[in-house]
């Protein structure tokens, strides 16, 4: 059976009546037109929009062209949809017949530079989870003939409509064709990036040649890029030895402070983090940190207010348990240690040092081992840690074995008030023993792990 063509209008971007089709209505002189192929093989394609309604007249070589009209509710949505439309076709290789006298919108400014507007701007940061306020800006940058404008345009229509091809290519055309402009000082250093409607959402930026991070980050911050910047992960400081740490870096996050700015990554296995006070101090809006590297420790014990800490590939040892242990987190909802090979003697120090008092807010804690050993360390440190009682939900994603289960079981009196167990599926575990834990704890599950990370970064 013919699969159901996927719809390119969304439901508040479709036109109000079925589309008109027609054929040898010749279009108007002030039509622009587009070209793909030549010879036999040549398509054309043009567009008007006049109120309300677009239309649009397509054929191939000399034949005439049929013609669709598509009227929708007002002439701002009928602007936007003329928009999308031109979109789709660059993105399959339809170029301005240039040669004809046919006006068009002045076509997007190269160069790097970008435009902006203070006010919407502002009207964003009031409410910065609102789609609107994206696309007023939007449409003001497509006016201003700015590129992020129409990305800012297609990526809101992809939201709508994820299953579209046509919009994953548009999309795709314009990040190749105006990477400089679109990122900006990010390029040569960002990876990881994600978008909401024109601007990066989240990025991972580094140091390249002799740029030290500090100077990434303060230009990143600075251009219509990272305007509005939710998740930003900071890779290796320096090639330098006499810039040592991310001192420099966190004080030109403090300058910038952008106020949408929400989770905040730092270091990296191979990295020393030393004293990381200043992550929490400069920065106290941050709900979510995640630390990564050796030589942790928080010299400051001023309380913390973030909602979510993630240790990632953190070498504990017994000065990082104790620091941590003895900061106070009042607001610190979900504690989470993540893909960490050298958890080592320590972390059952952390575990049994880890008081209410001084985390009342905590309701989860997550732990991913994959080394046997350790995991085993981190199982029994959980199970035996004062917080167990407080706990609504206990991620376990280790190397589980039939002891584990066993354990467990053991424990089913001080973990049934837990509302959520999730254990990593895969093990090697006894059917009847999968059997009586299901039975003796319903609210234990197997799971992949592979969604609801916290953490993670989006995707």
């Amino acid at each position: 059976m013919r699969s159901q063509r996927p719809k390119l209008f969304t439901e508040k971007l479709r036109p109000i009546a079925r589309p008109r089709i027609a054929r040898g209505i010749k279009p108007p002189s002030d039509a622009p037109r587009y070209e793909r192929g030549t010879g036999s093989s040549l398509r054309y394609w043009q567009i008007v929009r006049r109120g309300s309604t677009v239309t649009t007249w397509f054929g191939r070589g000399d034949l005439p062209p049929r013609t669709i009209s598509r009227r929708f509710s007002d002439a701002y949505a009928a602007k936007r949809a003329h928009r999308v439309l031109v979109a789709l076709k660059r993105s399959q290789g339809y170029e301005l017949d240039t040669a004809r006298a046919s006006p068009e919108p002045p076509r997007w400014k190269r160069g790097g530079v970008a435009r902006r507007d203070p006010e919407l701007e502002k009207a964003i940061l009031l409410d910065p989870s609102d789609d609107g306020g994206f696309l007023v800006y939007a449409d003001w940058l497509q006016s201003e003939g700015d590129p992020r404008g129409e990305l800012a345009m297609v990526q809101h229509a992809r939201s709508q409509n994820p299953a579209s091809k046509q919009l994953k290519r548009a999309e795709e055309t314009l990040l190749a064709e105006y990477a400089d402009e679109l990122l900006g000082p990010l390029a040569p250093y960002a990876s990881d990036v994600t978008w909401r409607y024109g601007f990066v959402r989240s990025a991972r930026v580094h140091r390249a040649s002799a740029v030290p991070l500090d100077e990434v980050v303060r230009a990143a911050l600075a251009h219509p890029a990272g305007r509005f910047i939710e998740d930003l992960g900071l890779g290796n400081t320096h090639f330098a030895d006499d810039r040592p740490g991310y001192g420099p870096t966190l004080l030109a996050l403090a300058e910038a402070s952008p106020r949408t700015l929400h989770t905040l990554r730092v270091g990296d296995a191979h990295l020393v983090l030393g004293d990381v006070s200043n992550v929490f101090r400069i920065l106290p809006h941050l709900r979510t940190v995640a630390l990564s590297g050796s030589a942790m420790r928080l010299a400051d014990r001023a309380p913390i207010f973030v909602t979510e800490l993630v240790l990632s590939n953190v070498d504990l040892d017994s000065s990082a348990a104790s620091s941590i242990a003895g900061t106070a987190w009042p607001y610190l909802e979900t504690l989470s240690f993540r893909r960490s090979f050298s958890f080592g003697p320590y972390v059952d120090e952390l575990f049994a040092k880890l008081q209410p008092s001084a985390m009342p807010a905590l309701r989860r804690v997550c732990v991913r081992a994959s080394h046997l050993r350790y995991g085993e360390l981190a199982f029994d440190a959980a199970l035996a840690s004062p917080l167990l009682p407080q706990l609504t939900r206990l991620d376990l994603d280790l190397p589980f074995g039939a002891d584990d289960v066993d354990k467990l079981l053991t424990s089913a009196r001080s973990v049934a008030h837990v509302a959520s167990i999730r254990l990593r599926a895969g093990n090697d575990i006894p059917i009847a023993l999968r059997e009586e834990l299901a039975t003796r704890l319903p609210n234990a599950v197997w799971s992949d792990f592979e969604t609801d990370v916290p953490g993670a970064p989006p995707g």
